[in-house]
C-alpha cells in the first residue's frame, strides 16, 4: 500500500536480520500441518513483498534506466524460482484461485516497476518500451487467470469471487488498461471475466471498473475521429492509462511523488513554526477530502452502466481493429503474432472468451 499510494514504509527490510528458510525447510515444516497437495508458499510471499522496498526507491527517480530495469528484472526472476511449479508463468493446466494471490502480487510488482517510465518525464522510446513491456506483464496475468476458468463450475466461480482482494482488483484493471490499449482483445476479456465475476462484492472493482470505461470511451473517440493518431503521443489517454491516483492532490505519477518522490525531495524539520501552523488547519481535512474521492457517491453509482458497457464498447473497438487488420500486409496483429509463440495459453483464453457473452456478464 505504501508503493501504491507513494508514501514511506514502515518497515525497512535492512533492520531485519531474520534469516529466511529454504525451500525444502519451509516444506518440512509444513508437511504436517498443510494438506501434501496444496502448494507451499510462505518463502515466495515473503520474497515478494522484499521486492517491494527496493522498487520503491527505484520509482523516486524521474526514469527507471534500462540498466536498473535489468537489475531488476534478475530480482523477480530470482524470486519466481521460489515459487512452486504449477504457479510458474509457463505453467499450464487448471488453477485454484485460492493460490494466486501471492503470483498476482508478484505481476503488480512488475506492472509498477514498468509502468513508471510512461510518465511524462520520460522520453518517447522510454515510454513505448514500458507500455510494451506492461503489456506483456498483462498477457501473463491473463494466462494465470484462464487457467483459473478452466474448471467452469459454479464452485470454481464461488472461489474465484473469495479469491478477489483489494490488490487483485486494482492490478486486474491496470491490466485490462494496457491491454486494451494495445489492441490485445482476447486476454482482455479474460479479465473483463474476472471482474465482472467479482462485480460490486469489492468496492474498489466498480470504481476501477468506471475508469476503465471512461478509458475505453476515450479509445472509442479517437478511433472515430483520427485512427492515424499516435495513441502514445496522447497525453490524456496516457494519463487514463497510467492508473494514477488522479482522485489525489498530490499523489502519482503526474505529480513527481510515485513512492514518495515528493516526500524524498522535501528536506526533513524544514518547515518553520509558522508554516506549520498555516498547514495544521487543513490537514484533518485532507484525510476526509482523500478518503471521500475513493467512495462512490449516489449520483455516481446511477451513472455507473455496469461492466455490459464496458463489455459492448470493447467489441465494438475489437471489431474496428479487425476491420483496420484487412488493410495490413501480413493480416497479422502483434497478439496473433505473439499467439504462435504460446499457443497453450492462448487456447485457453480463447475458449474463455467464446463462453463469455452480454448475457452471462449480465447475469453475474
Amino acid at each position: 500500500m505504501a508503493l501504491e499510494l507513494g508514501k514511506p514504509m514502515l518497515i525497512n527490510d535492512d533492520d531485519c536480520d531474520t534469516e529466511y528458510p529454504s525451500l525444502l525447510e519451509e516444506e518440512e515444516s509444513i508437511a504436517d500441518t498443510f494438506n501434501p497437495q496444496r502448494p507451499t508458499l510462505l518463502l515466495a510471499s515473503v520474497n515478494v513483498a522484499r521486492l517491494l522496498g527496493p522498487l520503491s526507491k527505484l520509482c523516486r527517480s524521474l526514469c527507471i534506466t534500462a540498466e536498473a530495469t535489468n537489475i531488476f528484472e534478475a530480482r523477480l526472476i530470482s524470486c519466481l524460482q521460489l515459487f512452486p511449479s504449477q504457479l510458474r508463468l509457463g505453467a499450464s493446466g487448471p488453477l485454484d484461485p485460492l493460490i494466486i494471490s501471492p503470483l498476482m502480487h508478484f505481476q503488480n510488482a512488475r506492472i509498477l516497476l514498468y509502468r513508471h517510465n510512461i510518465s511524462p518525464t520520460c522520453s518517447a522510446e522510454q515510454r513505448s518500451a514500458a507500455i510494451e513491456k506492461c503489456e506483456i506483464t498483462a498477457q501473463d496475468t491473463a494466462s494465470i487467470i484462464s487457467r483459473c476458468f478452466q474448471v467452469a463450475t459454479e464452485e470454481a466461480e464461488r472461489r474465484l469471487r473469495a479469491s478477489a482482494t483489494f490488490s487483485i482488483c486494482t492490478h486486474l484493471w491496470r491490466c485490462m488498461l494496457f491491454l486494451a490499449f494495445k489492441q490485445s482483445w482476447s486476454a482482455f476479456h479474460v479479465l473483463l471475466r474476472y471482474s465482472a465475476l467479482i462485480n460490486d462484492s469489492k468496492p474498489v472493482n466498480t470504481s476501477c471498473g468506471r475508469h476503465l470505461d471512461s478509458f475505453l470511451y476515450r479509445l472509442l473517440e479517437i478511433c472515430k475521429h483520427d485512427r492515424t493518431q499516435n495513441l502514445e503521443q496522447d497525453e490524456e489517454l496516457i494519463a487514463l492509462l497510467s492508473g494514477d491516483l488522479h482522485a489525489g492532490t498530490k499523489s502519482g505519477l503526474w505529480e513527481n511523488s510515485e513512492a514518495g518522490t515528493l516526500l524524498s525531495r522535501q528536506r526533513k524539520h524544514s518547515r518553520t513554526a509558522q508554516a506549520t501552523q498555516e498547514v495544521a488547519p487543513s490537514s484533518g481535512n485532507t484525510q476526509r477530502d482523500m478518503s471521500a474521492d475513493s467512495l462512490m457517491s449516489d449520483e455516481s453509482m446511477q451513472q455507473w452502466a455496469g461492466w455490459q458497457r464496458i463489455y459492448q464498447t470493447a467489441q465494438w473497438l475489437e471489431e474496428e481493429h479487425k476491420s483496420q487488420l484487412q488493410h495490413r500486409p501480413d493480416g497479422l496483429s502483434p497478439e496473433r503474432q505473439r499467439s504462435h509463440s504460446k499457443p497453450a495459453a492462448d487456447q485457453h483464453m480463447n475458449a474463455t472468451r467464446s463462453r463469455m457473452t452480454i448475457a452471462s456478464i449480465t447475469d453475474l
